[in-house]
């Protein structure tokens, strides 16, 4: 029997190419072209890779940027979809103490989210863990990842009732591309994310996002 993963995957990635030439008239997704294509991308080696969508999670990455440093030495991979989240991303690491010999933060645009694309990504890259903060759940980078044996930790997870629905119509899809590790903010969200998929560890934390404004 053919399965979803095996249909849905080359059609996610041919509607990316078909879709590429439109994407490039955006301003938006024009700032970052070439990093969002992987143009001219080398190897360099990240213990972590942290994506955040926007401005809200880009605070959150750098929450957790900081408690990872303090604690130990690592060479960490920020990357946001928005030039917002770039933004935010850039002016906290200018205003963080300074690091750990031997630790590093790299921030760059997030590649698109074309499986072939996210494979040479992982390559080039070779994060022993990704994390993805509240709902960024990629079917590319999900499916390099689980095809590369590299773990993914969601994190300050969130799923909202709509959404919910929505991930329920592919349901077979998402369990065989999952998360390693869902930490969600409440025993509700918790719930939500276990209809989705068959990860083993679905666990509750405090919500970090109300650290920072406490």
């Amino acid at each position: 029997m053919v399965s979803k993963k095996t249909i849905l995957l080359p059609l996610y990635n041919l509607l990316w190419t078909a879709a590429l030439p439109a994407l490039s008239v955006s301003p938006r997704l024009r700032e970052g072209w070439s990093d969002r294509l992987l143009v001219g991308e080398g190897p360099e080696k990240r213990d972590v890779w942290i994506q955040a969508a926007s401005g809200g999670e880009a605070y959150l990455a750098i929450e957790i940027v900081q408690r990872l440093l303090s604690a130990r030495r690592g060479r960490i991979l920020l990357s946001s979809g928005t030039s917002q989240g770039l933004g935010v991303l850039l002016g906290s690491l200018r205003q963080m103490p300074r690091m750990k010999e031997g630790s590093s933060v790299r921030v760059r645009y997030f590649p698109f989210d074309m499986p072939r694309l996210m494979r040479k990504a992982l390559r080039l890259w070779r994060p022993r863990v990704v994390v993805l903060l509240e709902t960024e759940l990629w079917p590319g980078l999900l499916w390099a990842c689980r095809e590369a044996r590299v773990p993914v930790v969601v994190l300050n997870g969130r799923l909202s009732g709509s959404s919910l629905k929505a991930y329920e119509l592919f349901k077979g899809f998402w369990e065989s591309v999952g998360p390693s590790e869902i930490h969600a903010v409440s025993p509700e969200e918790g719930e939500r994310f276990r209809r989705v998929f068959t990860t083993p560890q679905v666990g509750i934390m405090k919500n970090i996002k109300f650290d920072r404004i406490s």
